[in-house]
């Protein structure tokens, strides 16, 4: 068997990439004669030099029957120029002058209060892993996961785990900027989509971005990493999974049998055959038990092993 024993540490950091701000205050017919039009809402794309952000538009939101205007920016882009350069929060903060001399480049939105006073509705935490030529192999590995009732979406070179609040994404971030230094970055993002989610997390009923930490940002990528089988275990074959489970338990035949069984299971069978086979407690059991002895759900198919992958080491405040 291949063994692989590192994982070059380009950017494990977690960071920063979108984030989204609220503001309340209202536009014209006139301000808005440029923008698409689908029902009552509005968006449009600004451009200035080689830096964009976009904006949404409603003129009576339906909670509160108050203007709402939103508008995201990718802060790395518009640093940086593309988003394989991740920034981290602190880089965040500084930046802000930067994004506020932006926005009031464009005359109808000269009025706008501070982002640093707008409300935080959305942010993408993310995370870069340098894996050279094993990243093919870690991307067949995660597309066989499942993400507690998340949608699972499969692409070419990305999977995606979907709820209405929340968004986790793999992918193979060369072929997505196509920037010969993102070449080998197996890219791992966490959307929170919602102002309520966002609230939850960050405590705060009105958050800012202030409120956001490398704390924050470091939990959720690692509370993805874990529920994923991709941290704290190393990734192997069928052949060595069991071989390793015979070891851990040779006093109880019919658990080694039902966890040879279910790894099995998790190689071929679909994530909703695997919740009505497999009852909540017993799903937990067994990957606890996997955790325990060093081996993920999730295997390979070739004789080779995937180091687990691991962010730089800073508190886990969803645990």
């Amino acid at each position: 068997m291949e063994h692989w024993h590192w994982i070059n540490s380009h950017n494990r950091d977690a960071m920063i990439d979108t984030i989204g701000l609220q503001f309340r205050d209202e536009l014209s017919e006139d301000d808005l004669y440029d923008w698409d039009k689908k029902g009552t809402r509005y968006s449009r794309k600004f451009n200035y030099e080689n830096k964009s952000f976009f904006a949404t538009y409603c003129s009576r939101n339906y909670k509160d029957l108050k203007p709402m205007l939103r508008i995201y920016f990718s802060v790395p882009s518009i640093l940086h120029g593309c988003n394989h350069q991740t920034v981290n929060i602190s880089e965040l903060i500084n930046a802000i002058p930067i994004l506020d001399e932006l926005i009031h480049k464009f005359p109808i939105l000269s009025n706008l209060e501070r982002l640093s006073s707008a409300q935080l509705i959305r942010f993408d935490a993310c995370a870069n892993f340098q894996v050279g030529k094993l990243l093919p192999e870690y991307l067949a590995v995660i597309k066989k996961a499942k993400y507690g009732k998340k949608e699972r979406k499969i692409y070419d070179s990305t999977i995606q785990f979907t709820s209405r609040e929340e968004t986790i994404s793999i992918y193979d971030k060369y072929k997505r900027c196509r920037h010969p230094e993102a070449y080998g970055l197996l890219r791992l993002e966490v959307q929170i989509k919602t102002a309520n989610l966002v609230q939850e997390i960050l405590g705060k009923k009105f958050p800012t971005v202030f409120d956001l930490s490398d704390e924050v940002l470091n939990g959720l990528l690692q509370k993805a990493l874990d529920i994923l089988g991709l941290s704290g275990v190393n990734i192997c074959c069928m052949t060595e999974a069991e071989e390793t489970i015979h070891k851990a338990f040779p006093e109880s035949k019919a658990l080694r049998r039902n966890m040879i069984g279910y790894l099995r299971d998790t190689q071929v069978r679909t994530p909703e055959y695997i919740r009505d086979a497999y009852s909540p407690p017993t799903l937990r059991k067994y990957n606890k038990l996997l955790r325990d002895i060093g081996v993920s759900p999730y295997l390979v198919d070739k004789q080779i092993e995937l180091p687990p992958l691991c962010l730089q080491q800073k508190e886990n405040i969803f645990h």
